[in-house]
């Protein structure tokens, strides 16, 4: 993914994001290497043990988070959530359209 839009994926600077990217690199967890078809843009890619940190982070927040919301909830309610939060995981959001960018203000 080229770092451009992976700023404006998350919303943040392409400076902010280089230098995140960096201290990825540095650890490897993500590489980053030349565009084939355009050598001023770099594609950054997790790194096998990028991916497994990725996992396990997810693994742990998923399980952190449900159980933080599950306490506090009566069985009935908690089957409720369980299947609303089935129903909008499945739910892949897309990239913004330019349209749609220039609609949100400036940070």
């Amino acid at each position: 993914m080229p770092s451009p839009l992976l700023a404006d994926l998350l919303s943040i600077s392409t400076a902010s994001v280089t230098s995140a990217l960096h201290t990825l690199e540095r650890a490897g967890l993500l590489t980053r290497t030349p565009q084939p078809d355009d050598g001023r843009m770099l594609v950054v890619a997790l790194t096998e043990q990028g991916e497994t940190v990725i996992d396990e982070f997810l693994h742990w927040w998923t399980a952190h988070r449900q159980k933080s919301w599950l306490e506090h909830l009566p069985p009935e309610e908690e089957l409720t959530l369980a299947r609303l939060l089935a129903k909008v995981s499945r739910h892949q959001p897309q990239p913004l359209t330019e349209r749609q960018r220039r609609l949100i203000p400036p940070h």
